[in-house]
């Protein structure tokens, strides 16, 4: 995931960034209360704002059609990042196949297989270069909108798809899957932070859970169409599909608005109005958007350098950085996106006959599950989902590391039919684990981290945010790089348990210092005290 999950989030390291368009505190001064019926739209009227455009207005009570059509179009970004994860893995069983399988079409290391180290770097390259695009994002988003930095994200995909399904050397799809690492950097960067900041409080943490199942969701698509995978021209189309959803999303923005509180930045009192009107009851628009002017009139002004500072302030501002990258880099250091990149390379070393079929299990419960803690996250709050899951996954961890232990594993040398034979309750027992393991991960970890738009106050809300998906990106990238080598070189239970032992140290840092922030308001955060 975002990584699994995917992914999320961004920060500016362009020092000399122009400080948004934040208008005088005097525009503001003559929006009071709901009965002021004298401002204009020039001087920032928000009472007589142009009525709402053909979306339909929130009822009372219930869902907003506006925030779940956001989400559902949103959530495709989530969608291409998991059918890349997915179509990766599967593909990895066919990208060199043995030089004794005929194909028509050249593989991209004729005559020999992929070794190890170039099947991590392979699916590694999409992480390095979603660490550097989410490290450049904010100035993207910031300066032109959320919208066109998830335009820009379409459009790196559909050019990456397209440079992998024409690759004939290991270098040139390097290559293709680093142009991907882009689209995945920006798309996953800046969508959480756009539905965060669309979503009524009370439902913030589902619809962010919404986008990771788009994640899940996309995953288990590519299983699928992996399913129909094979060598010379099978596999690139399965790659190229990639650029479908993209193309997709960008026919569907078309008509959503941006997000209320970027607009109240540049301005833009008017239409900022419109869109909280799709959202929130017709008697709490008022209140909320003053709310949003409060935050802007005290932090607009703040330029990049300003928001480092701020970021660093206070032991509270540090602290929260610190739960920020502790979660993320959690939610890599555990391992689960190995699964997600090599479970049927794994699988297919301890002799499953169909290992993309079995993957496809394991995304089938990251699916599951995710949809249950859409249910539970706003409920139970994330703090308890987070601390009641963790063991789990160390369980689950440690059992699959136990049936690997007693399973012949194929490090690519000649393995006997005896030894091939192994028992059958062991693989039974890896699976099982597997799918423990998953579940809890897809309950917990897998969706908590990116509720982090709830612990930074506005003016480093993106700085903070995109400093702990960098760590993201970065464990992923190391997690990608290492796994098969120490596979190789510890063995596969060694592997796992070690994982294990990340999942237990990750449970104790987490009772210490992860806040709960449910239903927490967005404009009050930094206005408390100790959180």
């Amino acid at each position: 995931m975002p990584p699994q999950s995917t992914p999320f989030v961004y920060i500016s390291i362009t020092t000399a960034t122009k400080a948004p368009t934040v208008p005088p505190a005097t525009q503001y001064s003559r929006i009071r209360d709901p009965v002021d019926t004298d401002s204009d739209s020039e001087t920032g009227s928000i009472r007589n704002a142009p009525a709402a455009s053909s979306d339909p207005v929130k009822p009372s009570g219930g869902l907003s059609p506006y925030t779940l059509r956001l989400t559902l179009i949103a959530s495709i970004s989530g969608v291409l990042f998991g059918y890349d994860t997915g179509i990766i893995s599967s593909t990895l069983l066919y990208l060199s196949p043995p030089p004794s399988v005929h194909y028509d079409i050249p593989s991209l290391t004729p005559g020999r297989l992929l070794t190890p180290f170039e099947k991590s770097i392979i699916t590694s390259s999409t992480s390095l270069t979603a660490l550097l695009a989410c490290l450049c994002i904010g100035f993207v988003s910031d300066s032109w909108g959320r919208k066109f930095a998830i335009y820009m994200s379409a459009f790196f995909f559909v050019f990456g798809a397209a440079f992998q399904a024409t690759s004939f050397g290991v270098w040139t799809m390097v290559v293709g899957r680093m142009v991907v690492g882009v689209g995945v950097g920006l798309g996953g960067g800046v969508v959480p932070v756009w539905v965060g900041e669309v979503a009524r409080r009370e439902e913030r943490g589902r619809l962010v859970v919404g986008l990771v199942g788009g994640i899940t969701a996309g995953q288990v698509v590519s299983y699928i169409v992996g399913l129909f995978s094979g060598v010379g021209w099978r596999w690139r189309v399965c790659v190229g599909l990639g650029a479908v959803p993209a193309l997709l999303q960008v026919v569907l923005m078309r008509g959503l608005a941006e997000s209320p509180r970027w607009l109240v930045e540049q301005g833009q009192i008017a239409e900022a109005r419109e869109v909280l009107e799709k959202v929130y009851d017709q008697g709490e628009v008022h209140g909320v958007l003053m709310g949003i002017v409060k935050v802007v009139q005290k932090t607009g002004s703040v330029t990049t350098p300003q928001r480092w500072r701020l970021l660093w302030k206070d032991r509270i501002s540090r602290k929260m950085l610190g739960v920020a990258c502790l979660a993320q880099g959690l939610q890599q250091l555990c391992g689960f996106n190995t699964l997600m990149y090599f479970s049927p390379t794994v699988f297919q070393m301890v002799g499953f006959e169909n290992p993309t079929a079995t993957a496809l299990c394991i995304a089938g419960t990251n699916l599951i599950f995710t949809v249950v803690a859409f249910q539970l996250i706003d409920r139970i709050g994330r703090r308890r989902i987070l601390l009641s899951s963790l063991p789990f996954m160390a369980l689950g961890l440690l059992g699959a590391a136990l049936a690997i232990n007693k399973l012949p594993v194929d490090y690519g040398t000649e393995m006997s039919a005896a030894e091939k034979a192994g028992s059958v309750i062991y693989p039974i027992i890896m699976i099982l684990s597997l799918i423990t393991y998953v579940a809890f991960y897809a309950l917990g970890i897998g969706n908590v981290p990116w509720q982090q738009s709830e612990l930074f106050p506005l003016e480093t809300r993106a700085l903070g945010s995109g400093v702990a998906t960098a760590v993201n990106w970065a464990a992923n990238t190391v997690v990608g790089v290492t796994f098969l080598p120490l596979v190789v070189t510890l063995g596969a239970e060694a592997t796992f348990a070690g994982y294990a032992v990340i999942c237990m140290l990750g449970w104790v840092a987490c009772w210490r210092w992860f806040p709960e922030r449910m239903g927490v308001a967005l404009e009050s955060i930094g206005e408390e005290g100790e959180p």
